[in-house]
């Protein structure tokens, strides 16, 4: 299994509209093969900066949802974000 951190960082008035983006794509996420669970953060000291953790059976699995029709068809309104955000990809360790 794989974790993937993502840092999203929203513009200051649109931090609501990056959160439900999130959560919309979170929502598609739940029924995408090998999708397992996903933790959604907002920053204590900058509200604009949305955090997402994910885990996947693999990182070949998040690639496709990155580039499925499904995840595309999410589409951010204008100036949301204030830049792309990166995938930093983790392996997950058995406990």
């Amino acid at each position: 299994m794989i974790g993937i951190i993502v840092h999203h960082r929203a513009r200051p008035e649109a931090e609501s509209a990056g959160l439900e983006l999130i959560q919309t794509a979170g929502r598609a996420m739940k029924s995408f093969p090998g999708f397992r669970r996903r933790y959604v953060m907002v920053s204590h000291t900058e509200k604009n900066q949305i955090s997402t953790v994910t885990i996947w059976d693999s990182r070949e699995d998040y690639i496709r949802w990155v580039e499925s029709d499904v995840n595309r068809g999410i589409v951010p309104p204008p100036n949301v974000w204030t830049s792309r955000p990166e995938p930093t990809f983790f392996d997950v360790l058995p406990e």
